[in-house]
């Protein structure tokens, strides 16, 4: 289960004493901490047969175990192992569950298609400070070196190249990164079309942007 999800348990409690019953409690452990009691339904005093169900839920990833106790009018106690009764009629061990986190969904920034001009030596300005510079363009090698930083701070550079041909498969700048326990998640993306001249200065032309929240 998921930590948006709600785990139910199902109880049937008597007595036999002559007391009558007194309540039924709900006990949850974790893999850090011991067993507490956490949720208690007080029962009518009767002997039972009595049926019903506790709901719980936790925002934390981990392992739970769940168990019930339940208690008389004299103070007597029993607990889902029938620990007290010689495991008589019958005994059962805790419930295990594994709860996971849900991720978060990717908020997406920036998914753009429309063709960008830049000339070298400026800036692709990005969302979240972000910012890819066209350092330089080479013409004859149909390539560009870019530099990518946030808040003012290098974080990545690269090479991207651009063949006549169409043939090549680096023409899109990438930058990853591990988000929470998500490896090496892309969060920019820059798609170059063809690099030009034009009014004596070498270009780009940029025809795709995308980048998601890394925050």
């Amino acid at each position: 289960m998921t930590t948006d999800e709600s785990i139910t348990i199902d109880y049937t409690v008597s007595d036999t004493g002559g007391s009558g019953l007194n309540r039924v409690e709900l006990w949850r452990k974790d893999e850090q901490s011991d067993w507490q009691e956490i949720k208690r339904d007080a029962l009518s005093g009767g002997d039972g047969p009595a049926t019903g169900s506790f709901t719980d839920a936790s925002s934390n990833a981990g392992k739970y175990w769940y168990g019930i106790h339940v208690a008389d009018n004299a103070g007597n106690w029993n607990d889902e192992r029938n620990s007290n009764s010689n495991n008589q009629p019958g005994g059962y061990i805790p419930v295990e569950v594994e709860i996971k986190r849900i991720l978060p969904p990717e908020q997406k920034l920036i998914d753009n298609y429309t063709e960008i001009t830049i000339p070298s030596r400026t800036s692709l300005k990005l969302e979240e400070g972000y910012e890819l510079a066209i350092k330089s363009v080479d013409m004859i090698s149909n390539k560009a070196y870019v530099e990518l930083s946030k808040d003012g701070q290098l974080v990545d550079s690269k090479v991207v190249s651009v063949s006549k041909d169409g043939t090549t498969a680096n023409d899109t700048y990438y930058y990853k990164k591990d988000i929470g326990n998500r490896k090496k998640v892309t969060i920019i993306a820059v798609h170059f079309r063809d690099f030009f001249q034009k009014d004596g200065h070498n270009s780009v032309t940029i025809d795709r942007v995308m980048q998601i929240s890394d925050e």
